[in-house]
């Protein structure tokens, strides 16, 4: 498929917030509790108006993981 051409989406689709821990070593924190940090700025950056049910997916950026907890796939760690 072209990347050139011009696609539509099936639905309409916005950002209604963005959400982030800080950068640095936290070797008191895991994944889990930088996932905790990036979820409450997200609530505290989400736009007016809206409610956290009305969140229908979320993309969660993740580095080196794997090298320090073992755990390359993100997904269960934030599902739990």
């Amino acid at each position: 498929m072209s990347t050139t051409g011009k696609r539509q989406l099936a639905r309409p689709v916005s950002i209604v917030g963005a959400g982030m821990s800080r950068f640095g070593a936290f070797p008191d924190k895991s994944s889990r509790d930088l996932f905790v940090d990036a979820f409450l700025d997200l609530m505290k950056n989400l736009d007016q108006g809206m409610d956290i049910e009305d969140i229908q997916c979320a993309y969660v950026g993740n580095a080196s993981s794997d090298l320090f907890e073992h755990q390359g796939h993100t997904a269960p760690i934030i599902a739990d």
